[in-house]
């Protein structure tokens, strides 16, 4: 199997909905993947928050480039403590057609962290 025609399954069926899936070691290995992104995710909070007292977190937001794996929002909110959201950086701003249409659709993910990096203002010690 390609890694296509695997990507299109996972966009396709609800691969982490236990009674969804048929195959119970598709579905484990799946969790278990989610599972780590979550501890991931927890370790780099808990670091940024140890480096700044004065941070707190509400909302994990997951960026993707048109990849959307149904159930993956709702599995996270079940092991994380905060709202795990999607946001899709080519739905909610526009680019300028100077830019490259295909380089903007690779890079979305990227182009959605710098994004939001700008607006929360940073500094140097982020």
């Amino acid at each position: 199997m390609s890694i296509a025609e695997a990507i299109e399954i996972l966009m396709a069926e609800n691969l982490l909905d236990s009674e969804a899936v048929e195959n119970k070691n598709v579905h484990d290995a799946l969790i278990t993947e989610v599972e780590n992104i979550v501890r991931e995710c927890r370790r780099t909070t808990e670091y940024y928050i140890l480096n700044r007292k004065d941070a707190s977190f509400s909302n994990l937001v997951i960026c993707s480039n048109d990849i959307v794996i149904p159930g993956l929002i709702a599995v996270m909110n079940e092991r994380i403590d905060m709202k795990a959201i999607y946001f899709n950086v080519l739905e909610k701003i526009y680019f300028d057609s100077k830019f490259e249409k295909k380089k903007v659709e690779q890079n979305a993910p990227s182009l959605a962290v710098a994004i939001g990096a700008a607006l929360m203002g940073g500094d140097e010690h982020d």
